[in-house]
Order: C-alpha cells, then sequence, then structure tokens
C-alpha cells in the first residue's frame, strides 16, 4: 500500500491580492475563495502555496463577481506542476548542457529536492525539444539524443 505524504509539517505560504479595497468603489474586499492549493517543491525546499481569492463585499458594485488573485503563485509555477521553474531549469541544465543521463539526473537530484525517477524519465506529454545539430560519433555511442527528453510530472 503507498503511503502518503507527510505534508503536515511543510511550511504554508498564503497569497492575497496586494489591495484590501476595491478599485472600483473602495469597499472592503471578503474572501470568496481557495484559488489554489498545492504543495510546491523548489531548490530552496517544500512549502505549501495557498492562493486566496477575494471579491468586493458591496452587492451593487461592478466588481461584485471579479474575484482578485495575486500574480505571485505565478512566479513559482504553471498552475498544474508540483515543481518549480527553478527546479525544471535546474533538470533541463543537467540533461542538455551536461549531458545527463536520467539515472544522474535522478541521483544529483536526490541532493538537492525530493523526486522520484520516474518524474526524470522520458515522456512525450511534458517534453522539451531534442537537441538539433550534428552529433559527434562518441556522442551517438552514448545514446540516441533525437529521443531524449525531460519530463517532470506532478
Amino acid at each position: 500500500m503507498r503511503k502518503a505524504k507527510g505534508n503536515s509539517l511543510v511550511p504554508r505560504r498564503y497569497f492575497r491580492p496586494g489591495f484590501s479595497h476595491c478599485p472600483k468603489c473602495s469597499a472592503p474586499l471578503t474572501r470568496h475563495a481557495t484559488v489554489q492549493k498545492k504543495a510546491l517543491i523548489t531548490l530552496e525546499g517544500r512549502f505549501r502555496l495557498i492562493s486566496l481569492g477575494y471579491r468586493c463585499s458591496r452587492e451593487r458594485c461592478p466588481n461584485t463577481r471579479v474575484v482578485f488573485v495575486s500574480p505571485e503563485p505565478a512566479r513559482f509555477s504553471l498552475k498544474g506542476l508540483s515543481f518549480g521553474f527553478d527546479v525544471i531549469v535546474q533538470i533541463g541544465w543537467w540533461r542538455f548542457w551536461e549531458h545527463r543521463t536520467p539515472d544522474e539526473i535522478w541521483e544529483l537530484a536526490q541532493r538537492w529536492f525530493p523526486i522520484s525517477l520516474r518524474q526524470v524519465l522520458p515522456d512525450r506529454r511534458f517534453s522539451l525539444p531534442a537537441e538539433s545539430g550534428p552529433t559527434s560519433p562518441d556522442r551517438r555511442a552514448r545514446g540516441n539524443l533525437q529521443t531524449s527528453r525531460v519530463a517532470l510530472e506532478h
């Protein structure tokens, strides 16, 4: 049986809009919904990202249906992924500039952040384009570069 990840001790970061009053009518904003809630893995560590949405408290305001959110969570990662942009860039660097294998990438990544080997293995759904250009015979012997892909799943 698979064990659940222990996210109870992971620190939480809450993100709210940068203003507390409606830009149209100056009424206070009230909390409407949790827009995004996920455990995010970055090079600095793991944390729970919680993005809160707020709406205008006046019923007759034109902004009553508008949900205001902070733009900050979009700087960390894409909405569906559990890994930050810094992790994706680091894995891409190891794969395409240092020409490391998925097994080597997994061993290196274990020192910095929790990731499974399956998340590093080639996957065509979330793939970066293959390296283009001529290859030398010794690089062809190490593996077919045309099918090299890096994938991160959530």
